[in-house]
């Protein structure tokens, strides 16, 4: 892996992880991509790469609105990251802490209720992601101004 510069090295540990995670290549040295289906998607440049957050960069891999990494950047210590134990189907209580870059799934800390990326891919509407964090974290949604 080369080195690139403009990065600290806790955070770049943890963004040249989510490369390989992820499996994301740099193209001409511009922008990184990954192929899904045989087709190439271009996911971040390589200035968003060294300029903007792990969580920035996870939420634009997932294909994850601006309005929900505006919640989640804000509200980001209330919530853990957790991935599913192989059993899930059998157990579905077994879940694991994570760290962000293989993050399946957000638990929000007070409540223990879990929301997938998944689900937060199938929203598509203001009303419904205020009405699943509002259930999730057993709270009135925040007002945020976007």
């Amino acid at each position: 892996m080369r080195k690139l510069a403009g990065v600290e090295n806790g955070k770049m540990e943890a963004k040249v992880k989510l490369l390989e995670t992820y499996q994301l290549t740099l193209v001409n040295g511009w922008y990184w991509q990954k192929k899904e289906n045989m087709s190439p998607w271009k996911v971040f440049s390589e200035y968003h790469f060294k300029t903007k957050s792990l969580l920035w960069l996870l939420f634009r891999i997932h294909k994850l609105c601006k309005a929900k990494y505006a919640y989640f950047s804000k509200y980001l210590n209330e919530w853990q990251p957790v991935v599913f134990a192989p059993d899930q189907i059998l157990w579905p209580d077994l879940i694991c802490e994570n760290d962000w870059v293989t993050a399946e799934a957000f638990k929000f800390k007070e409540t223990g209720r879990i929301v997938t990326i998944t689900k937060l891919q199938q929203i598509r509407e203001k009303p419904v992601f205020i009405n699943l964090i509002e259930v999730v974290s057993g709270k009135e949604f925040p007002v945020l101004t976007l």
